[in-house]
């Protein structure tokens, strides 16, 4: 805090930077540097919303490693396009300073509701905003090629608009998943929010956002503080009776011990949301619509309950009968309908591929090849299809001799398979000529024919009685 208390006071009321924006106010501040209000100098009446590093102000040890996370922060932010991430109009480095300019997000973040109420949230409060949350990690974990691990899931660092619309902020300890890692480079992170894994056993993964997202649940449904518990939380309604059975077996996936106890991926556990919203909504409860454009999908859905969603107590859950109803939004991607799939069909790696290869809603190179490929392996089945046709049999010795009577008939002589013939056009008769330019004819003005099966009908073209 120190050090971003000496950040704050670097950048004074006025400074201008990159001869562009002006300071206007600090509205955040970080362990990576503070958030400051700056006036667009150059387009009337702008505000953006500048992150600022300072390097004077880090230590020599964790200098370069503090400015390499802003330089990966602004990469990664760059290449966001959702509703519920941040989006980044510039990033410049001059004097010392590192600056990141992002739209600004005018609202305040759960941890500041949470505070301002006094009490928990309600199930029917927090469920349109964990489906939000759910959106935007599932929209991280299939970016194309690298995946991003949040790794810093947290009330502060979820901020909600005045609409209902939750952004995630703060990318500073994000990193992109490689699968040839067996652990993090750094070991950083939230106490109480931070999965078992980001304490430098393995390498942190999509598992890992979905624990902290289950602990932060539990958290604002109970008010209690998960770092008090460890790696052990109690159960959500022990602490949190309002909370709805349902509810309970989804958090209690989420922060489970061992990575491979929970969620698989974050599409899942927005479907089993999704389904809980459904279940709270036909006990007669009201919860709160999801903000618009918050959830790119289908505008109504159909949620199953997975094979695999069971109770505290080990009881199946019922299966769902009522259907969700989205808030009209452009269906932007293709990876929500592939939500479709049920496991039983495919593994949990193949429909994740699948999401990855097909999910980003751009045109990827890979997409085009791979879809040219296809079309040019339907093609070449197809003109393979067409050339391979039954041999025909060789002509019997009577079929070839009544075959020749024929042809003598009309002046035509015969060698083994091929029928010569005097080729004539229209104007030969009047010049009575050859002319062997016609076409079906050969250099010697002769009308060549290759026979077929006896069983066949045989046209000669322009074989005429002389």
């Amino acid at each position: 805090m120190q050090e971003a208390r000496e950040i704050v006071e670097a950048l004074k009321r006025g400074t201008l930077l990159r001869g562009r924006y002006r300071i206007e106010k600090v509205i955040g501040e970080g362990a990576m540097g503070a958030v400051y209000l700056a006036r667009d100098e150059h387009l009337v009446g702008a505000s953006w919303a500048v992150k600022v590093l300072h390097e004077v102000d880090l230590p020599s040890e964790s200098r370069a490693e503090a400015v390499a996370l802003f330089h990966r922060e602004a990469d990664m932010c760059a290449r966001l396009r959702h509703p519920g991430l941040p989006e980044v109009v510039d990033f410049f480095s001059e004097n010392g300073k590192h600056a990141l300019v992002m739209r600004r997000v005018e609202g305040d973040t759960l941890e500041a509701l949470l505070d301002r109420k006094g009490r928990p949230f309600t199930e029917a409060e927090l469920l349109p905003l964990l489906i939000q949350l759910c959106s935007c990690l599932r929209h991280l974990h299939e970016m194309w090629p690298h995946p991003i691990i949040f790794r810093d899931v947290k009330p502060s660092n979820c901020m909600v608009t005045a609409g209902g619309r939750l952004v995630l902020i703060d990318f500073g300890i994000a990193r992109y998943y490689k699968p040839c890692r067996k652990s993090d480079t750094i070991i950083i992170g939230t106490p109480g929010f931070c999965a078992p894994e980001q304490y430098g056993t393995t390498q942190t993964e999509p598992r890992s956002d979905i624990y902290a997202l289950g602990a932060m649940a539990w958290h604002l449904l109970s008010g209690g503080d998960p770092a008090a518990h460890g790696f052990s939380l109690p159960p959500l309604r022990a602490v949190a009776p309002h909370a709805s059975p349902e509810m309970e077996a989804v958090v209690a996936r989420c922060v489970a011990f061992s990575e491979t106890d929970r969620y698989p991926s974050a599409a899942e556990l927005l479907e089993d949301l999704l389904w809980v919203r459904s279940q709270s909504a036909g006990r007669g409860g009201s919860p709160l619509p999801v903000a618009a454009g918050a959830v790119r999908g289908r505008r109504t859905s159909r949620v199953r309950a997975p094979a695999n969603r069971l109770l505290s107590g080990g009881a199946m859950l019922p299966a769902p009968t009522a259907s969700v109803a989205f808030s009209p939004v452009r269906t932007t991607s293709v990876s929500a309908r592939c939500e479709c799939i049920d496991a039983t069909f495919l593994s949990d790696w193949a429909r994740r591929t699948f999401r990855v290869w097909w999910g980003q809603g751009s045109v990827h190179p890979l997409r085009v090849l791979s879809l040219l490929f296809v079309t040019m392996l339907l093609a070449g089945l197809a003109h393979i299809g067409l050339e391979v046709t039954q041999s025909d049999p060789p002509p019997t010795p009577a079929s070839s001799q009544a075959l020749q009577r024929s042809l003598s008939s009309y002046g035509a002589s015969s060698t083994g398979n091929v029928v010569a013939k005097p080729c004539r056009d229209v104007s030969s008769r009047a010049r009575g000529a050859h002319a062997p330019e016609r076409r079906g004819c050969d250099a010697n003005g002769q009308s060549r024919v290759r026979l077929g099966s006896a069983r066949r009908r045989v046209i000669f073209t322009d074989v005429r009685k002389p």
